[in-house]
This record gives structure tokens, C-alpha cells and sequence, in this order.
């Protein structure tokens, strides 16, 4: 999953965050990263459920943080 946040410094801080929960993290840019669980028997939609969860944390504890998750290329609404 993609993720982009409003400033340099959040995307920082939430790239440290999903790492201390063992997230596999890539900035793709200054602004986005590259988001994705730690590897295991997990579906497509256990994972995303667990990100979605810790997305969800990271967002009750910075209220005023925006995040933006942003759908892969191709993908149907």
C-alpha cells in the first residue's frame, strides 16, 4: 500500500512507527511510502486489515497528521 502524508517530517515519523511494528517500509518519495506487512501466511485482505489497523493507531495518537492511502494503480473502487 501507498501512503502519503502532509509533510517530510510525518512521513519520517510513520515510517519509524509501522517499523516498530515489524512493517516492511520504502519511501518512494519525501512525501509517500511503500507499505507492506511482515511476511507469513497472511492474505491479501489480513494484511491489509493489519496495516489498515496500525494506519488507524498511528492516527488516534497524531490527530493532527493527515495520511492519505492511495490506491494502487489499476484498482477498482
Amino acid at each position: 500500500m501507498r501512503i502519503r502524508t502532509g509533510s517530510v517530517s510525518s512521513t519520517s515519523e510513520l515510517a519509524g512507527y509501522l517499523r516498530r511494528c515489524d512493517c516492511l517500509v520504502e519511501f518512494v518519495d519525501d512525501w509517500t511510502l511503500e507499505v507492506g506487512v511482515r511476511s507469513g501466511s497472511l492474505s491479501e485482505r489480513h494484511a491489509r486489515l493489519e496495516l489498515d489497523a496500525y494506519l488507524t493507531v498511528w492516527q488516534a495518537m497524531n490527530p493532527a497528521v493527515w495520511i492519505e492511502r492511495l490506491e494502487p494503480r489499476g484498482a477498482s473502487a
